[in-house]
Protein backbone atom coordinates (compact mmCIF):
# COMPACT_ATOMS: atom_id res chain seq x y z
CA UNK A 1 0.00 0.00 0.00
CA UNK A 2 2.96 2.31 0.98
CA UNK A 3 4.85 1.52 -2.56
CA UNK A 4 1.29 1.64 -4.60
CA UNK A 5 1.02 5.66 -2.73
CA UNK A 6 4.37 6.37 -3.59
CA UNK A 7 4.09 4.91 -7.58
CA UNK A 8 0.85 6.95 -8.07
CA UNK A 9 2.44 10.21 -6.20
CA UNK A 10 5.40 10.26 -8.68
CA UNK A 11 3.52 9.63 -11.08
CA UNK A 12 1.68 12.42 -10.48
CA UNK A 13 4.35 14.89 -10.22
CA UNK A 14 5.26 13.69 -13.70
CA UNK A 15 2.16 14.10 -14.88
CA UNK A 16 2.10 17.69 -13.69
CA UNK A 17 5.63 18.93 -14.87
CA UNK A 18 4.51 17.17 -18.62
CA UNK A 19 1.35 19.81 -18.64
CA UNK A 20 3.60 22.58 -17.55
CA UNK A 21 6.45 21.87 -19.47
CA UNK A 22 5.36 20.33 -22.71
CA UNK A 23 8.26 21.39 -24.86
CA UNK A 24 11.39 19.35 -22.17
CA UNK A 25 11.35 15.43 -23.63
CA UNK A 26 10.35 12.98 -21.30
CA UNK A 27 12.60 11.29 -19.26
CA UNK A 28 14.49 12.11 -15.70
CA UNK A 29 17.31 13.06 -16.55
CA UNK A 30 15.50 16.11 -18.85
CA UNK A 31 13.53 17.51 -16.10
CA UNK A 32 17.02 17.60 -13.55
CA UNK A 33 19.16 18.73 -16.87
CA UNK A 34 16.31 21.58 -17.52
CA UNK A 35 16.21 22.63 -14.16
CA UNK A 36 19.73 22.02 -13.00
CA UNK A 37 22.09 22.24 -16.07
CA UNK A 38 23.92 19.34 -18.27
CA UNK A 39 26.24 18.05 -15.63
CA UNK A 40 23.02 17.11 -12.98
CA UNK A 41 21.07 15.94 -15.85
CA UNK A 42 24.36 13.83 -16.99
CA UNK A 43 24.56 12.65 -13.30
CA UNK A 44 20.65 12.01 -12.79
CA UNK A 45 20.94 9.85 -16.08
CA UNK A 46 24.15 7.61 -15.21
CA UNK A 47 22.90 6.91 -11.83
CA UNK A 48 19.41 5.99 -13.10
CA UNK A 49 20.99 3.69 -15.48
CA UNK A 50 23.83 2.42 -13.24
CA UNK A 51 20.77 1.86 -10.64
CA UNK A 52 18.90 -0.36 -13.33
CA UNK A 53 21.93 -2.59 -14.11
CA UNK A 54 22.86 -3.13 -10.35
CA UNK A 55 18.94 -4.35 -9.79
CA UNK A 56 18.77 -6.49 -12.29
CA UNK A 57 22.67 -8.12 -11.67
CA UNK A 58 21.40 -8.44 -7.50
CA UNK A 59 18.38 -10.11 -9.08
CA UNK A 60 19.98 -12.50 -10.79
CA UNK A 61 22.43 -12.79 -9.19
Amino acid sequence: MVVGTGMCALARVFQTRAIRKPDIDPGVFAFAKAGFGDYMGFLSAFRYRLGSILGNLFYWG
